[in-house]
């Protein structure tokens, strides 16, 4: 399911925004704020990145609001029958695993000089695959 699409007839029409749509959205996020970040402040993305090596406080704080961003995402998920994980902790992982290249910005950095068509696709396929893994309880 893209991002804009459903989620969005369905917020205009006043009815909840499924988890699929929310998850899909945060990690798309996530990713284009990375890349946006490398593109426009390449010096402030390698100070990002320097924080990133040394796990400054600053960036375990931020991993720790992601991963409950993305832990309040799959609880709904799971609470409307959306997602059917066999094991939350494992799925919370497999979430992360999947779009590591993406949301890291060590591995951001080493991909600057992909076309953004091809990571835009990547990312798209990465979601496909974290949706249905977490749709038909694979995780």
């Amino acid at each position: 399911m893209a991002a804009g699409h459903g989620g969005d007839h369905r917020r205009h029409r006043g009815l909840p925004d499924p988890a699929d749509d929310k998850l899909e959205r945060l990690i798309q996020a996530w990713a284009g704020a990375h890349r946006e970040l490398l593109h426009d402040n390449r010096h402030l993305f390698d100070v990002y990145c320097m924080a990133t090596e040394t796990a400054r406080p600053l960036i375990r704080k931020h991993r720790s609001r992601m991963r409950k961003l993305i832990e309040r995402v799959l609880d709904e998920g799971i609470a409307t029958g959306k997602f059917e994980p066999r094991d939350r902790e494992r799925a919370i992982a497999f979430i992360s695993d999947a779009v590591y290249r993406f949301i890291n910005p060590l591995t951001v950095r080493l991909d600057a000089d992909v076309p953004q068509d091809v990571l835009d696709q990547r990312l798209a396929t990465m979601i496909r695959v974290i949706l249905r893994a977490l749709g038909n309880g694979s995780v």
